[in-house]
């Protein structure tokens, strides 16, 4: 990095290399490799609860959108309103709202308010 004209400080300045973290890291590697313990750099499949869709609207005691809501294994605390919703083993404690709600295996503490509901 080259600055022209000078500058002017009022503190310590340091310039660091990140290459001595990277090689610490890649040693790391290497032991975890060399002790047979390569299964901790292993990542599991990650599923996640529930994926919030672009512009959705989330606020303290609900979440709105225009488009499709998916709800895996979950506890929910608050309304929900979609176009279509599919609960599956989960648990919401508020109300459903949309065009078809699918409830798999779930329980819903509050109003459940759609044009076709299947249970």
């Amino acid at each position: 990095m080259r600055i022209k004209n000078g500058f002017e400080a009022r503190g310590l300045i340091t310039i660091q290399n990140p290459a001595s973290v990277v090689l610490i890291l890649l040693i790391y590697i290497m032991l975890l490799f060399r002790l047979g313990k390569a299964e901790m750099l292993e990542v599991e499949d990650l599923n996640p609860a529930f994926v919030l869709p672009e512009k959705c609207f989330v606020e303290a005691t609900r979440i709105s959108t225009t488009k499709d809501a998916d709800i895996y294994d979950s506890r929910i605390s608050g309304s929900i309103r979609a176009r279509d919703i599919y609960v599956s083993r989960s648990e919401v404690f508020g109300s459903l709202r949309g065009r078809e709600i699918i409830l798999d295996s779930s329980t819903v503490h509050g109003n459940v308010t759609g044009k076709v509901i299947y249970n």
